[in-house]
């Protein structure tokens, strides 16, 4: 006499579920790699556009200036730049100048980044204007690589009608 005995094979095995899991697994850690590259690149992103910011309002300054104060400037050696809320803070021409600058972020703990401004004024041949240039550089926190930009912009003589 023979016993029929019905088996179960609705279900998952072992070996299935931790297939499953392995498979699982990979695919978080690929997810929480790509989140922590993500992250790593808006620091250094958040970083640049601090101490782009900063070049840009100081060579703003520097063009708002009248061509005489330029030239005064430029014998004088150095050039007050409006900070805001920390004043005035004297660079000295074609030196490089250390500034602390905050970084705007949601956080309770507020971090600063310090930014390198080398300021330049020269006068164009011919007398008709200045070369107005801002070198700056900083470096990212994440490996302390040292990034260094240059951006400028001429100031003419000529006023505007």
């Amino acid at each position: 006499m023979r016993i029929n005995v019905k088996r179960n094979t609705s279900g998952f095995t072992l070996v299935e579920v931790m297939i499953s899991l392995l498979i699982l697994a990979i695919a978080a850690a690929g997810l929480v790699s790509f989140l922590i590259a993500i992250q790593y690149m808006a620091e250094d992103n958040l970083y640049e556009s601090t101490a782009l910011t900063v070049a840009i309002s100081t060579l703003e300054q520097m063009k708002s200036m009248t061509t005489d104060n330029l030239e005064n400037r430029m014998n004088a050696g150095n050039f007050d730049l409006d900070t805001g809320a920390n004043g005035i803070q004297t660079l000295t021409l074609d030196t490089t100048n250390q500034l602390s600058v905050p970084i705007v972020t949601n956080t309770d703990n507020p971090k600063s980044i310090p930014i390198v401004l080398t300021p330049s004024i020269e006068s164009i041949a011919g007398d008709t204007g200045f070369w107005l240039r801002i070198q700056y550089q900083y470096n990212l926190p994440r490996n302390n690589r040292t990034r260094t930009e240059v951006i400028g912009c001429i100031r003419s003589r000529v006023n505007s009608f």
